[in-house]
């Protein structure tokens, strides 16, 4: 069976889905999954799910939405829903293929079921992706025994991550709108996706989801499924994990990674996030235990300062106030990295007659010891902007400062009344205080680019990354 929008080509088909689902799945990596698929499009992925098997199942979504007075919907019922799809889905081969890379591929097909010219509601739309999704989940990792799997089970594990990416977008959608406006999907619908029962089922699913998702996606490396993605597609899939609205453009020019318009808060995951509570409980335990692994594991290694530092502040325990000490320390830090450059030609601080050097290492310890109370006060998930830290390069330059010869030493401050013990009088050292600088600032440069590289950020964005971190001294990690 066929519907006629597939016969009227892909633009037909996706113009029945809601733009903010369809937007949803394309992000990040969405587009690079079907780069290496042959012989499947959307029209027959379409056509695949078309079957009376699979569409019959769906049958319950309007009595999940609008039940009949004392007729509610159960979790059994549901349940029963979403293990007939699984079947269906484990009977042919191209429609479960056709759940795993496009599961929104069922909106068309049911469309094509409803009245001519009637589209789905959102809500429906949405309920549809999640139990395609769940479906196509279940059938790889605890398949029907009554139903073969059509897959071997080499294929079934190495496509694990495309359930477990759908399953996560879908089960998280009604966690991401802001929360003044109108939920994208209300409190009410969600609670009942999974049919009514005690205990907030959509919340245990989500969450699980979540973890799935991001333990397949901190080694995508080694996932022949994202072969096809690029550098910045991989980027962008991470924001869809730590954020609630990351951008949807994409600038493809290298493999670079977009500008991000508005990343929005960091993704809250609880009942809190539902209920619309006080933004004081928007993030429990879990939701910064998440966020923070996602922080150190994807983030830093790239270098991602600023993305970085918009999520930490948020987790922060009070925002308002974590920014303003983070702020109070980044000045000093700035003022004596200034200073300290431009001391070979200011001796002396002006009006104050203060040594230059001298005032900057004072300035610095003023920025640790603001970065200490800001730890102290708002915890680790502030700190975390400031743990851009590459040991290796920091022990380059110690390496090389240690084993300077005392000439160089003299060479070095000997326009200043600072004393240097053991200092010897001697000849000039080859290389001046400014060009052993300049050395140690290229080497650590030299690690921060080959590092960048190692963690697969793209040749543009890893200059540019490299360049922004390497500005600071390096910071070592305890």
């Amino acid at each position: 069976m066929t519907t006629s929008a597939a016969t009227h080509g892909p633009e037909a088909a996706r113009s029945v889905i809601v733009s903010r689902l369809r937007r949803r799945a394309d992000a990040g990596v969405g587009a690079a999954l079907n780069r290496h698929r042959s012989g499947f499009s959307e029209e027959t992925d379409i056509a695949a799910l078309s079957a009376p098997a699979v569409l019959r199942a769906y049958g319950i979504i309007p009595k999940v939405l609008s039940p009949a007075a004392g007729a509610a919907v159960t979790s059994d019922d549901v349940g029963r829903a979403v293990d007939a799809i699984t079947r269906a889905l484990c009977e042919h081969r191209p429609r479960l293929l056709a759940a795993l890379y496009r599961p929104l591929a069922i909106i068309p097909a049911l469309t094509e079921e409803q009245e001519r010219g009637v589209e789905l509601s959102l809500y429906h739309q949405w309920f549809a992706w999640c139990w395609t999704s769940e479906a196509a989940w279940r059938a790889l990792r605890s398949p029907p025994a009554a139903v073969p799997l059509p897959l071997t089970g080499t294929e079934a594990e190495l496509l694990v991550p495309l359930a477990a990416r759908h399953r996560f977008l879908a089960l998280s959608e009604p966690y991401r709108e802001v929360r003044r406006a109108a939920g994208l999907v209300p409190s009410d619908a969600a609670h009942d996706l999974f049919g009514r029962q005690p205990g907030d089922v959509l919340l245990n699913h989500c969450r699980h989801a979540r973890w799935e998702w991001a333990e397949l996606l901190g080694r995508h490396e080694s996932l022949p499924v994202l072969d096809g993605a690029e550098p910045g597609e991989i980027e962008a899939e991470t924001d869809l994990l730590l954020f609630e609205c990351p951008t949807d453009g994409r600038d493809r020019a290298r493999g670079h990674r977009p500008s991000p318009v508005r990343l929005g808060p960091p993704l809250a995951v609880n009942p809190h996030r539902l209920s619309g509570s006080d933004r004081r409980h928007r993030y429990t335990t879990e939701d910064v235990g998440f966020a923070s692994g996602i922080i150190e594991r994807h983030l830093l290694p790239r270098y991602r300062v600023l993305a970085t530092a918009h999520a930490a502040l948020a987790l922060a325990e009070h925002p308002r106030l974590g920014r303003l000490m983070a702020a109070a320390t980044l000045c000093p830090a700035v003022l004596a990295l200034a200073g300290a450059l431009s001391s070979p030609w200011m001796r002396s601080v002006p009006v104050t007659g203060w040594p230059t050097l001298g005032t900057c290492a004072a300035v610095a310890g003023l920025a640790y010891a603001v970065g200490l109370v800001g730890l102290t006060v708002h915890g680790r998930s502030w700190a975390l902007p400031w743990l851009l830290r590459v040991p290796a390069a920091a022990a380059i330059g110690l390496l090389m400062v240690t084993t300077m010869h005392p000439s160089w030493w003299g060479a070095a401050f000997d326009p200043t009344a600072m004393e240097i013990p053991g200092r010897e009088p001697g000849a000039d050292p080859p290389l001046g205080p400014m060009g052993v600088a300049l050395f140690l600032a290229v080497a650590a440069f030299a690690y921060l680019l080959a590092n960048a590289r190692n963690t697969g950020v793209g040749i543009g964005a890893a200059l540019l990354r490299a360049s922004w971190c390497g500005a600071p001294p390096p910071r070592t990690r305890s």
